[in-house]
């Protein structure tokens, strides 16, 4: 009987295996599908905003600056040095970036089925890692140059290390969770948040004396210092302050709460850029106009924060409505773009279009299996951890799929303890149960469906056509940028990527007269001076040229427009020399 026994248990566990193999594999192989389809998809051959700044990033600390960039860090680092050790052992390559990213997602895969089958069991673990393996905007996520994916990884890693803690009581393993949080928070600086709540779940799940679960936390504590050192000793090497976390997160907060911003989403002043690079030196050079004085990246930040405050304080009927647009934001289908947008990848991957799992239905299904899970496990509201930071950070900041991506595996988690309770009760006849949860689901995923999108803002069509551009598909790229100037007529930037396009197909005068239409939408838009000086210059006008490249300086010092400058002088002093006797 006993050899009987072990021969099942032996059978059940290669089966098992087999099972976590194919599902590891089928999850790998769709990403690298999503991969292959996407390949016409120009946007993956051009990085934009947060991409641009995290390769440039990545590219310095290959080549050797191992502090990065000089000062602090206006964002989180960790992803830079990622790229950077990427760059460093493949080549400056991001289909390489991909390819790990995709690998890492795969592995979500089984650390899913690990938390799953931690919290509710083998049957939860299985059903939550099925769906996360055809979860479709985890392909999208996993091709962009952005954090999204190891954030969500090193998310999963750490509640399962906490589930292993729990289970071992080992100190070495508390430390290493420590650790693990002080890494993540170098990566994503929201992610900070995961320590107290870690800290409370500790003390209270824990059925030891106080002095043990506070030992724990101690050692959980010294770890996250310990791993903080680093980042600290290298700021003040680098800018001679001490400084744990990155200079964006005053600016941020007031781009998300402002008077001319209560939507809820995130959107710059009228002083500032999009690009984050460019955007953190308007909001530095705007604090010191209306200061008065130079400040730190550290003071700045530390001045829209307070901004931010001020203005919340002065006007609090404005709070309801920013937490209300948040909120209706996170809960909504629609996957609300920051960098990328979901519907254009979706022009190029069929994969992306699937029905099923989306996030409403994630929603749907996955709040109510939470609720039945931390009904009858108490280790099931761990999955509560990160969902609260998650949330937390958008109700702070702003809403966005990528902000709320790190909360959908352990949603996920919970539609997999809810379909098989729910298949469970319907087969044990329990109608009173089973119709509850099947109305709770139905009102969510109504409630969700319902929530309309945001309207575009022109930045998916924009940078397509830029993309286009770039790869020199000049065609699509000049009907791309029409429709979008046609579509949002007072945008100056589609009359500048006209420009551009114009120049590339050797049309001078048609180049300058999109810089015109802009410069009509927008005379202080540097780029279009800056652009139609390079045309005055090309074509043998230095005069003109002169004049644009300073009307461009007049509004913002760039090296490369002083450089046209002087030649397009030097053009005009030989010109000059040889009309005199």
């Amino acid at each position: 009987m006993n050899a009987f026994r072990s021969s099942d248990s032996d059978r059940f566990c290669s089966d098992l295996r087999a099972g976590l193999f194919y599902l590891f594999l089928l999850g790998l192989t769709l990403r690298t599908v999503h991969l292959a389809a996407s390949a016409d998809n120009p946007l993956l051959y051009m990085p934009v905003l947060d991409e641009a700044y995290y390769v440039e990033l990545g590219r310095a600390i290959a080549a050797g600056n191992l502090l990065g960039e000089d000062g602090l860090f206006f964002m989180d680092p960790l992803y830079g040095y990622f790229l950077g050790g990427l760059f460093f052992l493949f080549g400056d390559n991001l289909t390489t970036v991909r390819l790990v990213q995709i690998g890492l997602d795969s592995v979500n895969i089984l650390l899913i089925y690990g938390i799953g089958t931690r919290v509710y069991g083998k049957r939860a673990g299985a059903v939550s890692a099925f769906l996360y393996a055809l979860y479709p905007i985890a392909f999208f996520y996993s091709l962009l140059i952005l954090k999204t994916t190891v954030a969500v990884t090193l998310l999963l890693a750490s509640v399962l290390m906490l589930l292993g803690c729990i289970d071992s009581g080992r100190r070495r393993d508390w430390l290493f969770l420590g650790l693990l949080l002080g890494l993540m928070t170098y990566l994503w600086a929201n992610l900070i948040l995961m320590l107290p709540l870690s800290v409370v779940f500790i003390l209270s799940y824990q059925k030891m004396p106080w002095r043990k679960s506070i030992l724990h936390c101690t050692i959980v504590l010294a770890g996250f210092a310990i791993m903080l050192v680093p980042g600290v000793l290298r700021n003040y090497a680098s800018a001679g302050e001490l400084a744990l976390m990155n200079t964006q997160g005053g600016r941020l907060l007031y781009a998300c709460n402002n008077p001319f911003n209560l939507t809820g989403r995130y959107n710059v002043p009228v002083f500032s850029r999009a690009e984050p690079v460019f955007s953190e030196k308007d909001f530095h050079a705007e604090a010191e106009r209306r200061l008065g004085r130079p400040l730190t990246r550290k003071a700045v930040s530390r001045y829209w924060a307070a901004e931010t405050f001020r203005f919340l304080n002065d006007n609090p009927g404005v709070v309801p409505v920013l937490l209300y647009n948040k909120l209706k934001g996170s809960i909504g289908h629609c996957e609300i773009p920051t960098n990328h947008s979901y519907e254009s990848a979706a022009r190029f991957s069929p994969l992306l279009g699937w029905p099923f799992p989306f996030f409403s239905v994630v929603l749907a299904l996955g709040v109510p299996g939470l609720v039945i899970g931390v009904w009858q496990s108490r280790k099931a509201v761990v999955l509560l951890l990160p969902i609260l930071a998650t949330l937390t950070t958008i109700l702070v900041f702003y809403t966005s799929s990528r902000l709320r991506m790190p909360a959908v595996p352990f949603l996920i988690i919970g539609t997999g303890i809810c379909m098989p309770v729910l298949w469970n009760w319907i087969r044990m006849g329990r109608w009173g149960k089973a119709s509850m949860a099947v109305a709770a689901s139905g009102i969510i995923l109504l409630v969700s469906v319902s929530i309309p999108c945001p309207p575009k803002s022109g930045g998916e069509e924009f940078f397509l056509a830029k993309a286009y551009h770039h790869i020199d598909e000049l065609e699509k790229a000049r009907q791309t940028a029409l429709e979008g100037a046609a579509t949002y007529p007072r945008q100056a930037r589609f009359q500048v990527l006209l420009g551009m396009i114009a120049g590339a197909e050797e049309m001078p005068e048609k180049a300058i007269e999109h810089n015109v239409k802009a410069l009509q939408l927008d005379p202080g838009n540097v780029d279009a001076w800056h652009n139609m000086g390079l045309i005055y210059f090309e074509t043998g006008r230095p005069k003109e040229a002169v004049r644009c490249f300073e009307k461009a300086l007049a509004l913002e010092e760039r090296a490369g427009t002083r450089r046209f400058l002087e030649q397009a002088r030097q053009k005009i002093c030989n010109k000059n020399n040889q009309a005199s006797p």
